[in-house]
């Protein structure tokens, strides 16, 4: 998996630990053919509410456009 944090992808092998710090810019992607999975903690919660603002924003900036 390929991780974002901040401004800087990082590769992350089966069995790794990756930090995104609250505040930080994050995502993940699986940039393979291999099948992969993700275990995603949110601490503390609350998650849930921001959903539709990110819903909203993929809707804006469908993936695999990038720059317009």
């Amino acid at each position: 998996m390929s991780f974002l944090i901040g401004d800087e992808w990082k590769e992350a092998p089966k069995g790794s630990l990756v930090l995104a710090p609250g505040g930080i810019t994050h995502d993940f992607e699986n940039r393979s053919n291999a099948r992969a999975g993700v275990l995603n903690f949110s601490v503390p919660g609350n998650f849930e509410q921001h959903m539709p603002d990110i819903v909203a924003w993929f809707k804006e900036n469908p993936p695999g456009i990038v720059g317009g």
